[in-house]
């Protein structure tokens, strides 16, 4: 089983990997003189802010899991 730290770097060669093949892609396009509106591609990531606040919780809580019976308390 990948460690999180593992999973990470995964995702962040993923991702350079990603970005480096759009730039190449960029690149064609533009050598082709093809122009693209990039307003009208779809958005095939979280399409709320309310879809990436709920993941980034998500991805919270699997990082620092605990007692979910505990609360903090205030004292006066």
């Amino acid at each position: 089983m990948d460690t999180l730290e593992e999973r990470l770097n995964q995702k962040i060669e993923e991702c350079n990997r990603l970005k480096d093949e759009n730039r190449k892609l960029k690149e064609l396009l533009k050598q082709h003189n093809i122009k693209v509106d990039v307003d009208s591609l779809p958005n095939i990531g979280p399409n709320s802010k309310l879809e990436k606040i709920q993941e980034r919780i998500g991805m919270f809580k699997k990082l620092f899991k605990g007692r979910e019976d505990v609360y903090a308390s205030t004292t006066r």
